[in-house]
């Protein structure tokens, strides 16, 4: 696994999965969710999440 946190800066993904399972954050269209959100990745805060099945 590579670690490498995914913002999806849409309203929906086509892989859910990948939210559920922690690998992917949905972030939405909203540019005020982006900072905070990428303030978490730079600190390190972000979902390690797991490898979805295939």
């Amino acid at each position: 696994m590579f670690c490498i946190p995914c913002l999806t800066l849409h309203d929906n993904t086509e892989r859910p999965e990948t939210i559920t399972i922690g690998t992917n954050e949905l972030i939405g269209t909203n540019p005020e969710k982006l900072p905070p959100a990428l303030a978490r990745v730079m600190a390190g805060q972000w979902n390690k999440g797991a490898i979805p099945p295939k």
